[in-house]
């Protein structure tokens, strides 16, 4: 299972990220705004699901938070969390995004990243779900 976060100033982020995942297959909206997706053949394969964090003071340092806003100021959080079986959905998500606004990504393993250079990783093989770098 993996989990990170979107950091996105966007107003309209929920909208784009569900619109990602309309590429990516038929997602479920459900009741608490969370949206989620699950490979053709079962989750058994792969599913992935996204939902917007409205408090997350106590998951950072001040200083991590003080960083953050300076990057992308008036974030909002989204909390991506799935399993990658026979469906790469981590990878995938990332590389369809194509945002207009400033988006950063935790991997919650000590990496804090553009989404440039997230893309990046992912083109040169390179493990970014568990890079603390």
């Amino acid at each position: 299972m993996f989990s990170f976060l979107i950091i996105s100033n966007d107003i309209s982020f929920s909208n784009c990220i569900f619109q990602t995942f309309c590429t990516m297959g038929t997602p479920r909206l459900e009741i608490d705004g969370r949206i989620f997706l699950e490979a053709d053949q079962g989750m058994k394969h792969g599913w992935i699901a996204c939902q917007r964090i409205e408090n997350i003071n106590d998951d950072y340092e001040e200083d991590e938070l003080i960083e953050i806003n300076e990057l992308v100021p008036n974030a909002s959080f989204y909390l991506v969390e799935g399993r990658n079986e026979k469906m790469n959905f981590s990878n995938e998500l990332i590389m369809k995004m194509n945002p207009l606004h400033k988006l950063l990504i935790d991997n919650d393993h000590g990496l804090i990243a553009d989404i440039s250079v997230i893309k990046n990783k992912i083109k040169s093989n390179q493990d970014w779900l568990y890079s603390t770098e």
